[in-house]
């Protein structure tokens, strides 16, 4: 049985989302370009590589999967649809480790 719930409702592949805002009562531990996160509360530890944490930092509650796919197509040279679906990934992933703001899901 996997560790991850199921994704929240406003998960969609190819659709505009807003995801909603990171936690912001994370302890955040830069790495060589990746990222720590750690939720005490939980006691959960969460590591992002440098896609991901580009990916969880543009989570602000104003930007679209969208906005955030253009900004990693354009930073990596990638093809916009691998982006967004990169982006749509990492975004229900995160979700399912509870990185997001409460009543998002």
């Amino acid at each position: 049985m996997s560790s991850f719930r199921d994704p929240p409702a406003w998960t969609g592949l190819a659709a505009s989302i807003i995801p909603p805002p990171r936690r912001g009562n994370l302890v955040i531990e830069p790495i060589d370009g990746e990222v720590v996160l750690i939720d005490a509360a939980a006691n959960q530890m969460t590591r992002l590589n440098s896609t991901a944490r580009l990916v969880w930092e543009s989570c602000d509650g104003r930007a679209s999967t969208r906005d955030i796919a253009a900004r990693l197509a354009e930073r990596y040279d990638i093809d916009f649809d691998a982006a967004l679906a990169d982006v749509e990934q990492t975004i229900a992933a995160c979700a399912a480790q509870n990185l997001f703001s409460a009543g998002a899901s």
